[in-house]
């Protein structure tokens, strides 16, 4: 009996590959003709709907130790026809209702899963997310697909961007199911990217986080998709380790800074590298390097704001230097230093007559108080 409930979750793993741009709404099949169910995916459980939330009910009530329980279920089931959640449940209540004891208890199982997949819909919450994670992974394999499943398909709608950062946490739990879902989605996401100022970003950044999220285990994948020919991939990809915040991979960003022919490419390896706070001076010092090499205006601009959000007081000869490029720098060369020196000039000056008269002053007090 569970052979069919695992064939079934397969098939609901590899929809969930080739379609994961759906909507996470409805989309129902219209029912084959009669004896065959309606078959009901992992896609339909949002927004969970009433006649869903009965049949689960029923489902629950066929575990009960009470005979009268699990007759008011069996007829509530029956009422429910043709809905079904799995291919194969309406064959299983035909045969519990003759008295079948497997086949009761494996709709019982089911339901259990389904019950507990109630609680993501509700606000992320550690303690009750947690909790119905390992739940379902003890009801078996097949339950643990269809987490994964209902996962992605939730990370992969705006819906849920609220939700975005726990449902990662969930799906790296889960172990190593879902790093293969999370890759073999990027491979899908990346063949159907197109190379375009504007695309769908969001999906392959998340999915890049959550493969981050594995840490080394995820480092070879990672680092294939980092390398994608598609610039929007790779893109991507760099975006995902400076929302994350993954320090441990500041040397690819940088390479992606040093060495990626596409502008938008480095320009967001700059931003992303401004955010990786737990290794600034790896990031300070290759954001430097850059600004004086980068010939891209736009580029330069985005290193400039990525030393002044690292705060960098070893920038400014540099920083003061990039002021007599073009205004995409020179906009946020001024930002920078107004964030590192606490100045607020707004010329450049001023700027540059500051540079002369005080920063030597200026910095030798900031040494002072970082005791070097």
């Amino acid at each position: 009996m569970r052979t069919v409930f695992n064939h079934q979750v397969k098939k609901f793993l590899a929809l969930a590959l080739l379609f994961m741009d759906a909507s996470c709404g409805p989309a129902r099949t219209e029912p084959d003709p009669a004896p065959e169910p309606v078959m009901i995916t992992s896609e339909d459980l949002k927004p969970v709907t009433q006649v869903y939330r009965d049949y689960v009910a029923a489902l629950i009530k066929l575990n009960s130790p009470q005979m009268i329980d699990r007759v008011e279920g069996l007829r509530k089931l029956e009422s429910l026809r043709p809905y079904a959640y799995f291919a194969d449940d309406r064959e299983l209540i035909a045969r519990a209702s003759k008295g079948d004891e497997p086949a009761r208890r494996e709709l019982a199982r089911r339901g259990e899963c389904l019950n507990a997949l109630f609680a993501f819909w509700g606000p992320p919450n550690p303690e009750t997310w947690n909790a119905a994670r390992r739940r379902i992974v003890e009801l078996g394999q097949d339950a643990h697909v269809v987490l994964i499943t209902v996962l992605y398909r939730m990370l992969l709608n705006g819906q849920f961007r609220a939700a975005w950062p726990a449902i990662r946490f969930q799906l790296v739990e889960l172990g190593d199911e879902s790093l293969r879902t999370a890759a073999a989605l990027l491979e899908a996401k990346a063949k159907t990217t197109p190379a375009t100022i504007i695309f769908k970003e969001d999906d392959l950044n998340q999915l890049g986080m959550v493969v981050l999220g594995f840490g080394a285990k995820g480092e070879a994948a990672f680092e294939t998709f980092a390398r994608a020919d598609n610039f929007n991939v790779r893109k991507s990809m760099v975006r995902a380790i400076g929302e994350a915040r993954v320090s441990e991979r500041a040397d690819l960003a940088v390479r992606m800074l040093q060495s990626d022919p596409e502008w938008v490419v480095r320009a967001q390896a700059a931003w992303a590298l401004g955010r990786l706070t737990a290794a600034p001076d790896r990031a300070r010092a290759a954001l430097r390097t850059a600004l004086d090499g980068e010939k891209d205006v736009q580029v330069r601009g985005y290193i400039a704001e990525a030393l002044g959000t690292l705060d960098d007081v070893d920038a400014v000869p540099e920083l003061i230097r990039a002021l007599g490029g073009g205004y995409e720098t020179v906009e946020r060369a001024m930002d920078a230093l107004r964030r590192i020196t606490g100045e607020r000039f707004s010329k450049v000056s001023e700027w540059t007559a500051w540079f002369r008269t005080r920063h030597p002053e200026w910095r030798e007090r900031i040494r002072k108080v970082e005791g070097r």
